[in-house]
């Protein structure tokens, strides 16, 4: 992973994607997190946080967040909105004890670990430092969805070292390290360039096409949720 790309983008990073868009998968984001976890009683960790806008915003829910990121300008972006709450970190090796956090979330970022064998570390990482009986989240670029080959070649922050993870392999590696799979889910289908005036009826239109097989195999992103034994 290239460490120094995300520093160069970090100023500009929350404006790559028109504003509604953005507000409109981090809410979903948000939603499905308060609905699997709607205790905030509990201590979430992002890894690959960026510039904190999530856990930002889930902390006003009263959840206790913390957050990582490899881009020394990404976290001081987030250090803006959530003062001693997010810190310079490697998800391949996570400064942390283990079994300590109820829900451990790692949103778009994997795929930007370049390779399978680092997946894998990054998953094994994850699973390390939550509790037992605590969540995993992972929430990721869709490799069956064609966009994303065309859209990752217009973003700043790729630089073609990405790699697209089949969700399978996703899964085998969160079962290995003895994550039960509890949910998993196709979601996303509003590409960047959707005018704000449409975006109800493409969310209407989505919910349509998460329950058609074989359309559903194409949605934007994978969700997988596990729950360590």
């Amino acid at each position: 992973m290239e460490e120094n790309i995300f520093d160069r983008v970090a100023e500009f990073y929350d404006e790559i994607f028109p504003k509604h868009i953005y507000e409109y998968y981090i809410s979903k984001r948000i939603n499905f997190i308060r609905k699997i976890c709607p205790d905030t009683n509990i201590k979430i960790l992002d890894v690959g946080c960026g510039t904190g806008n999530l856990i930002y915003r889930l902390s006003k829910y009263g959840y206790n967040v913390l957050g990582i990121d490899i881009s020394s300008k990404m976290v001081e972006i987030a250090n803006q909105k959530l003062p001693g709450k997010v810190k310079i970190g490697n998800i391949l090796s996570l400064d942390f004890q283990d079994n300590i956090f109820d829900l451990v979330i790692a949103i778009v970022m994997l795929h930007h670990l370049e390779n399978y064998k680092n997946v894998k570390k990054a998953i094994k990482e994850m699973v390390r430092v939550t509790k037992k009986s605590g969540i995993i989240l992972i929430w990721e670029h869709n490799p069956l969805n064609p966009y994303w080959y065309l859209l990752m070649k217009k973003v700043p922050q790729d630089t073609g070292k990405e790699k697209l993870i089949p969700v399978s392999f996703i899964i085998k590696s969160l079962k290995e390290n003895g994550i039960v799979i509890e949910k998993i889910m196709k979601s996303g289908f509003a590409p960047e360039f959707v005018p704000q005036w449409c975006l109800n009826f493409i969310d209407f239109f989505e919910k349509g096409i998460q329950k058609i097989f074989p359309l559903n195999l194409f949605l934007a992103h994978n969700i997988i949720v596990g729950r360590k034994e």
